[in-house]
């Protein structure tokens, strides 16, 4: 997902807004607002998704389940709604990919130090991509 404002300061008050309106039964416009600007999604199909969504939830029995972003996008898959809902569904899969911390994105950094050892320094971007991964995994 590529965003206009990615990495400025709002990031949490983006992710807040995320969490409303994935989880909460009456969302604030200004989160779906804030949403659907940042990840250009269109406001009026969100908000009517979202209805639909709580009006399926409140017939069903699986709604106390649904505690985690990732559960939410695999009870959406599995039951064919990512098809019907697919604005509500690419902002819960946004939700759900987000990671809780940096840490995996730092560990990769620093194993980059060992993977491009100064004999090493002369290969190409492909090659030391490649070899990057192979470390990772």
């Amino acid at each position: 997902m590529v965003s206009k404002n990615h990495f400025q300061s709002n990031d949490q008050d983006i992710l807040c807004a995320l969490a409303d309106v994935v989880f909460s039964q009456k969302p604030s416009e200004g989160s779906i607002a804030l949403v659907s600007s940042f990840y250009c999604l269109d406001i009026a199909i969100l908000e009517a998704e979202l209805q639909i969504f709580r009006n399926i939830l409140s017939d069903n029995p699986v709604s106390h389940q649904i505690r985690k972003a990732a559960t939410l996008v695999k009870i959406l898959y599995e039951n064919g709604l990512h098809i019907v809902l697919p604005v509500f569904y690419k902002a819960s899969s946004i939700l759900a990919t987000i990671p809780a911390t940096s840490c995996s994105a730092e560990r990769s950094f620093s194993g980059l130090r060992r993977v491009k050892t100064y004999l090493r320094s002369m290969m190409d971007q492909e090659r030391l991509s490649s070899i990057s991964l192979l470390c990772m995994e």
